[in-house]
């Protein structure tokens, strides 16, 4: 018996730039990250930087985002 696993596919950052704005003395918002798009609809995050000083390995925060186009949008 064959099992074959497919991955999804990676995307490699190293070539992608990601802005930084700082809010606060322990806050800043980065440029949405989108993580998957189609014609219709468009997944992305909103990561915020925070300086956690209890969990330094818990220092992103952030916010997933749905969009879909209207029909009248096409």
């Amino acid at each position: 018996m064959k099992i074959d696993l497919q991955l999804p596919k990676v995307h490699d950052m190293t070539t992608d730039t990601v802005d930084i704005i700082s809010t606060s003395a322990v806050t800043a918002d980065v440029s949405p990250i989108v993580l998957s798009q189609t014609e219709l609809l468009r997944f992305k995050f909103l990561p915020t930087l925070v300086d956690n000083e209890k969990e330094p390995h818990k220092s992103v925060s952030g916010k997933l985002l749905y969009e879909k186009k209207r029909k009248s949008d096409e």
